[in-house]
């Protein structure tokens, strides 16, 4: 994650990488709604 981080900083990243940035980037986003959901039914909201 960190390289590709780092190569996009770097404005070298292949179209593959770009692709996997963005990939990672949506399961991020997945992920924290997913958290927030369990948490809010965690302290009994729905």
């Amino acid at each position: 994650m960190q390289e590709l981080l780092d190569k996009k900083k770097s404005d070298i990243l292949t179209p593959e990488e770009v692709i996997e940035l963005e990939t990672i980037g949506e399961l991020d986003n997945i992920f924290s709604y997913i958290n927030t959901v369990i948490a809010a039914q965690a302290n009994g909201h729905s």
